[in-house]
């Protein structure tokens, strides 16, 4: 083993307190580690203590700008730290003269540039498994903004801009490696998956507790619809009404789907798109505002794994909304009454907000009405005075309801990267799209940025046009290629799973006899090992392997615990090792014969 004895998996993040706005990459960070459970402290290196003694730790990872100020003893430490085997790397942009070596960094200079000419990630290497071969567009994320520095010839490159310019790369270093993040992406919310990963290319042996839970939402089915549909979507299915074209093309469609990746549905219900001002003459005459029938029979003939409520209006439960509370109390006793009338079944366990906003207020009175509601599905970006901004855990308003949060969107094989960064981080995905994101065309001569399907493709693939169906298929089959054993859950098993994921106490540790991992039974949790030399799991007692993969350079595993305390045997198979076991079994036979 590349680590000492007994080495505890711990990570210590050294950050500056007096910078900006690196500590968004330290807060980033340390978000990550909470939701994968790694064991990590903080590190001030403008603060008066003194450098910490590095034995305790598996890893160091650097959150500042300033690795300048490290005065020469820290230096050693940290080059001794790597070369006995430890892990070294940098989140955000950094120059120092001392650590330059030892993170493969060539300096070009020491000033920041402006953003790279070019932006983007590409991912060309499996060091990082997850984004091999996954490429981010310039226009979908910030710019990388790094310093004036290259990769030294013996690294392998992380990631590179759409130029070819590298941004991330790692570097063996004696016994231990190292790792140069030259960018400040990794600030971004988004961004958090790549932390982890980095962290696992640094270490020889890494383990990383999974909540394994995957969610694919769908907002607004069923819901009132209009007779609006595309021409492509009335000339591949003549004489259909849109209602008719959810219930009997864009369902089926979407259940084959299912079939096909395992994915289990949650619905959520809207009964009316009316002003509060109508609300009673909507739920006296549904199908007259838009809600037909058939789409309630196409979700009884085949239910969807879970149906929440999306609400009776697609009014969004803030109070500067609706005239007062009362308006807003009864709007949800109408979606109460609609429920039972409609044969929805038992009531919602959960619930998607109109527009993911929401107040305390209307919390309150959502849980007044239905008090089965326990879970709230917002969103994981926007504005936290709206209800967006939200993490996953009790939500701060009401911490009766657990926010499970949404973190991608939509039909488009695009946004491959930001579900492989949710799953990289803690195992889960969350994810929901509208039926109607077919018919949300921008007008001519109008932007596309507010719309849902901006090119105005069809739901099926023809002419040579990519339909909106063919895309999510491309986005399920990229999560399933990499991760294969992700566990589909409806949006109640999901927040269950996740909240006691987060609960969880997680103890890593390499011993004599091999690594030590205690934790909650029935948790899992993924192993990473990295080949310098080539080991593998040669033995397991208190876990059970549900997916194994192998790779050039490492070996990843899932395992679910049968027991608090797993131990896992690991070999080395390279054949000078190999050569050493027969010598130590001639070895033990002789003395025992004697």
């Amino acid at each position: 083993m590349d680590r000492p004895e007994g080495q505890t998996q711990r990570v210590l993040l050294l950050i500056d307190s007096t910078e900006d706005p690196a500590p968004l990459v330290a807060g980033n960070a340390r978000t990550a580690f909470r939701h994968a459970r790694i064991a990590h402290d903080l590190f001030d290196i403008a603060g008066p203590a003194p450098f910490p003694a590095l034995a305790p730790y598996s890893a160091v990872l650097g959150a500042t700008e300033r690795l300048d100020r490290l005065a020469p003893d820290p230096v050693r430490a940290l080059t001794d730290h790597v070369m006995a085997g430890g892990g070294f790397g940098t989140l955000y942009r950094c120059w120092s003269g001392d650590l330059d070596p030892l993170l493969g960094m060539v300096p070009g200079g020491p000033g920041a540039v402006p953003p790279h000419p070019s932006g983007g990630l590409r991912f060309p290497g499996n060091a990082l498994p997850a984004f091999e071969g996954v490429t981010v567009p310039p226009e979908a994320m910030i710019g990388h903004s790094g310093h004036d520095v290259i990769p030294a010839a013996d690294a392998d490159i992380l990631a590179s801009t759409f130029a070819g310019r590298p941004v991330a790369w790692t570097r063996r270093v004696g016994r231990g490696r190292t790792a140069c993040w030259n960018s400040i992406f990794l600030g971004e919310r988004i961004a958090r998956g790549l932390i982890v990963q980095t962290l696992e290319c640094l270490q020889p042996v890494s383990v990383v507790p999974c909540a394994n839970a995957g969610v694919v939402q769908i907002d607004d089915f069923p819901a009132p619809v209009d007779d609006r549909l595309p021409d492509s979507v009335r000339a591949a299915h003549p004489g259909l009404s849109a209602a008719r074209f959810y219930a009997g093309v864009w369902y089926p469609d979407m259940q084959e789907l299912a079939r096909a990746f395992g994915l289990k549905y949650s619905a959520y219900v809207g009964f009316a798109y009316v002003k509060p001002s109508e609300m009673d003459a909507a739920a006296a005459d549904p199908e007259r505002y838009g809600l037909h029938p058939e789409l309630f029979d196409a979700i009884r003939e085949r239910p969807p794994a879970e149906l929440g409520l999306h609400g009776f209006t697609h009014f969004s439960l803030q109070l500067a909304k609706w005239p007062d509370a009362a308006t807003m109390r009864a709007s949800l006793r109408l979606a109460r009454a609609g429920w039972d009338r409609f044969g929805c079944g038992a009531m919602p366990r959960s619930y998607v907000p109109p527009d993911n906003c929401y107040d305390a207020t209307g919390l309150a009175v959502l849980r007044d009405v239905f008090p089965e509601i326990t879970t709230l599905s917002g969103s994981h970006f926007g504005e936290e005075r709206t209800g967006g901004h939200r993490e996953f855990g009790p939500e701060p308003w009401c911490p009766e309801l657990y926010c499970l949060p949404r973190v991608t969107a939509g039909y488009a094989a695009d946004k491959l990267f930001d579900a492989l960064a949710q799953l990289a981080m803690m195992g889960a995905w969350t994810h929901f799209v509208h039926p109607d994101d077919v018919v949300d065309i921008p007008p001519p001569n109008t932007r596309p940025d507010p719309h849902r399907n901006p090119e105005g493709r069809p739901w099926r693939s023809e002419g040579g046009r990519r339909g909106l169906f063919d895309g999510f298929r491309d986005l399920c089959a990229g999560v399933h290629q990499r991760f294969p054993w992700l566990s589909w859950c409806t949006t109640s098993e999901a927040a269950a799973r996740i909240a006691a994921h987060l609960q969880a106490d997680w103890e890593i540790t390499l011993r004599g006899d091999g690594l030590h991992v205690s934790g909650p039974e029935g948790g899992q949790f993924r192993l990473r090992l990295n080949h310098a030399p080539w080991r593998r799991v040669d033995g397991r007692d208190g876990c059970d392997c549900l997916h194994e993969a192998h790779a050039p350079g490492q070996s990843t595993y899932l395992l679910r615990m049968t027991a608090p305390t797993a131990i896992l045997r690991l070999s080395d198979t390279t054949r000078l090792a190999r050569a050493g076991q027969r010598l130590r079994a001639a070895v033990s036979g002789q003395r025992r014969a004697s």
